[in-house]
């Protein structure tokens, strides 16, 4: 076999799956305990907020990652990135929703995912004190582990009251982009929410069947990772700002001290999708 069967042999969809569903448990136990425990927030080495919450999870799951997998590069969100030799390449989210979780509110939660390339292939994720978790495998689907049947969300709904669409990150300025943006969902009786993290916007919206789409005006390689491959499993669709793939990616640019961000749209349906653009590109014009 050469070495490249090899790396894909060793990186079989039913060992990932198996593999995210064990150490997405640890993870989620390990929250668990220290949920409501962990009150103070630091900074770590690149001056982000980070609780010892974080650092724990993360550790875990990077020990995890290079047990199984020696040779995978491992992206962190407060350790350096572990190095690896070959083309699979797992990024850790510890706690998307980190001040969630330091002020006793149950939305946060742990990804993992597989990349190949700097293109995500498989994930899971947990919601830890919601009792949730989610895994994706490339053309197998989004599902509950243990469960056979699928997500899957029927058609895209026209945008209008009752629709529901995440923002995160700052508040835009009313006469930004963004701004006339959200004004127009507005008067279309969209109401418009704000959950605290990009990450969680990504699953809710994946795995849900009331949010129409998730907009973030600054998001990471750790913030859309696991999201994407949830979304690519339940057929949605995910771009920058103006409708642009964001894969695959440089990992390189994308792990650096000064990590590359993305403006980034996230839908349920492509036909929504476009609709959202055009809602987007109309507020660049105003």
């Amino acid at each position: 076999m050469s070495s490249a069967g090899q790396a894909a042999s060793d990186h079989d969809p039913e060992r990932v799956q198996a593999f995210l569903q064990e150490a997405l448990s640890e993870a989620a136990d390990l929250a668990r305990r220290m949920f409501h425990t962990v009150v103070e927030v630091g900074r770590d080495a690149r001056g982000r907020p980070c609780s010892r919450a974080d650092r724990s999870v993360e550790s875990l799951l990077a020990h995890r990652v290079k047990t199984a997998w020696p040779a995978d590069r491992v992206v962190l969100q407060h350790f350096p990135p572990v190095a690896g030799t070959g083309e699979w390449t797992w990024v850790v989210d510890a706690m998307a929703g980190m001040w969630n979780f330091v002020h006793g509110l149950p939305l946060h939660g742990t990804s993992l995912a597989l990349l190949r390339s700097g293109v995500p292939l498989h994930a899971g994720v947990t919601l830890p004190a919601l009792s949730s978790t989610y895994v994706a495998i490339q053309g197998w689907g989004l599902k509950h582990p243990g469960e056979r049947k699928s997500i899957a969300h029927g058609p895209g709904r026209p945008l209008g009251e009752g629709s529901v669409v995440l923002v995160s990150g700052r508040t835009p300025e009313p006469d930004s982009p963004l701004g006339h943006a959200l004004a127009a969902l507005a008067t279309r009786g969209v109401e418009v929410r704000r959950l605290g993290s990009t990450a969680l916007d990504l699953v809710l919206l994946a795995t849900g069947d009331r949010v129409a789409a998730a907009i973030a005006p600054e998001a990471d390689l750790l913030d859309l990772a696991a999201g994407a491959a949830l979304l690519a499993e339940v057929r949605g669709a995910l771009s920058d700002l103006q409708g642009r793939p964001p894969w695959p990616v440089d990992l390189d640019e994308a792990t650096c001290t000064r990590r590359r961000t993305w403006g980034v749209l996230a839908s349920v349906d492509p036909g929504l999708h476009q609709e959202m653009l055009r809602l987007l590109s109309s507020g660049r014009e105003a």
